[in-house]
């Protein structure tokens, strides 16, 4: 005896079960168990992208909006300023089911004026919280949803270090992720022409929900009209933790990314990093990021332009503290136009959202001349390279002007929901679901069956290898190492979820599968 394959009996004795098979199953490869009782090779399934159930959700000139996804009552929150409204914050809550999105009746926030509308939903107090430029100041209210309707507190100012009454613009804010805290940031105009933060306190029941903000007044750009930021997008950065990361177009002269510590109260900036040495386009910028790659993604555009639509390209970026690394190399967008492709877009500040399951990106953008269509796409991240999907789908066969547009995603049904300015139709506001293309797996946390210990046909019955069996049609295995199951269907020692242990090899040919943990 020289191994503990001799040990053990041909094919692992009665641990072998006959099974139907759905589809054709090759020797050797991992198998689930169907909901119908059968045998399936362990694969991925392409899922087309879709678009379904446009829904008007403003009948007025749409003129800004943001959205969050409430995780407690599972609905989308979408704020939006709108002629029909008089261009008071309102805001609608949406439910998603398959292919289909439905929305409350807009509900007046409070009765003024407000711009450049931003909210996010902290989990931890189960909060809205909303920032605007509101009687020419920062300004910030919590809400508490029940699901169908969202109780309001009062607004409060989030600084004013000028003293004046400026103008506020390209507001944001994100959740301060696992805390009770929020980040903002935003650009004071006419008076220092300078890019500002801060980290507010959430507390307070429903009705009386508040935010306390600091009182730094925080900097994340030198003062002067020649440094203004524009076009500000901001993300949480999950990788390193207890961070945001700040995209901006540096006056007219680059784009430029910057990321902030945050810690009690306090936020304290590392150095910005040019991501492009290039006149920023307007209307563009875009953030989000990857959780499963710990990247970030930043989308821009820049001259040279066609018309309103920039040079569009794309890049990660990694942090190691408040440090920013450009990943890689800078990739052209890719999108499309009349007779073929164009690296131009337009419309799209702000327009990209991290789809987790599908783990890709969203990303909505208005075509350039003759077109000036809207589109949606998705692009994802492996390692530092970045790949541009070449399925563009039409929103509209018309404008969707103005940067306005966003990207909401659902995690509970997989699907994003496109918010966006209809230029075809009196510059209205309305949605439409979008079916995110990628390779669904069929593997779950539940139905991993065993191993195939032949090749069998579809529909034919064949012999399954189950748990405290063995296979022993598998090759270049290594002895004593720990073999899992992947998403697509290999086998291999890579055990990162979402792999799965199947076994471990007695020979280089043979894994013993036994339930255990290694």
């Amino acid at each position: 005896m020289t191994n503990l394959a001799d040990l053990l009996p041909a094919g692992g004795g009665q641990n072998n079960t006959d099974f139907v098979a759905d589809g054709n199953i090759s020797a050797g490869v991992p198998v689930i168990l169907t909901a119908a009782g059968k045998a399936a090779a362990v694969a991925k399934t392409p899922v087309a992208a879709a678009l379904n159930d446009v829904e008007t959700i403003a009948s007025g000139t749409q003129y800004t909006q943001d959205w969050c996804y409430d995780t407690v009552n599972d609905k989308i929150v979408v704020i939006f300023k709108n002629s029909a409204y008089s261009s008071y914050p309102y805001y609608v809550i949406g439910t998603v089911t398959s292919q289909a999105v439905s929305w409350t009746t807009p509900t007046a926030i409070f009765s003024r004026t407000v711009n450049y509308i931003s909210c996010c939903y902290n989990a931890t107090e189960d909060r809205i919280v909303m920032c605007c430029e509101d009687s020419s100041l920062p300004k910030a209210i919590v809400g508490t949803s029940n699901g169908s309707s969202i109780t309001w507190g009062s607004s409060v100012t989030i600084m004013n270090p000028s003293g004046s009454t400026p103008t506020w613009a390209y507001q944001n804010v994100v959740e301060w992720s696992g805390t009770s805290k929020v980040v903002w940031c935003g650009t004071e105009f006419n008076t220092n022409y300078q890019g500002y933060a801060a980290v507010a306190t959430l507390s307070g029941s429903a009705g009386s929900a508040t935010s306390t903000w600091d009182t730094n007044e925080t900097t994340f750009t030198t003062a002067g009209i020649s440094n203004v930021p524009k076009d500000i997008d901001m993300c949480y950065d999950y990788g390193t933790g207890d961070q945001v990361i700040i995209l901006y177009a540096k006056g007219s002269t680059n784009v430029e990314v910057i990321a902030g510590a945050v810690s009690g109260t306090t936020l304290t900036f590392g150095s910005p990093v040019v991501a492009k040495s290039s006149a920023p386009s307007s209307y563009t910028n875009a953030i989000d990021y990857d959780t499963g790659n710990s990247k970030a993604l930043i989308v821009y555009g820049t001259s040279p332009t066609s018309g309103n639509a920039g040079t569009t390209n794309s890049r990660a970026i990694s942090t190691s503290g408040s440090a920013i690394t450009l990943e890689g190399t800078e990739t052209a967008f890719i999108g499309t136009v009349s007779g073929g492709t164009t690296q131009y877009a337009y419309s799209f500040y702000k327009a990209l959202t991290y789809a987790a399951n599908s783990s890709n990106f969203v990303f909505i953008y208005e075509s350039p001349s003759p077109d000036l269509d809207g589109y949606v796409t998705t692009v994802s991240i492996s390692g530092t390279t970045i790949t541009w999907s070449n399925d563009q789908t039409e929103i509209v066969a018309g404008e969707i002007p103005d940067g306005v547009n966003r990207v909401a995603y659902d995690p509970d049904t997989y699907q994003a929901v496109l918010l966006y300015r209809d230029g075809s139709a009196s510059n209205y506001l309305k949605s439409q679901v979008y079916t995110i293309p990628y390779d669904a797996p069929n593997l779950t946390s539940t139905n991993l069956l065993g191993i195939a210990s032949g090749a069998i046909s579809d529909t034919a019955t064949g012999t399954i290898n189950t748990w405290g069996s063995r296979n022993e049609v598998q090759t270049g295995l290594t002895i004593g190492s720990d073999y899992y199951v992947q998403e697509d269907g290999t086998i291999s020692t890579t055990s990162t979820s979402p792999a799965q242990l199947i076994g471990k090899a007695i020979t280089a040919t043979q894994i013993n599968i036994k339930d255990y943990t290694g």
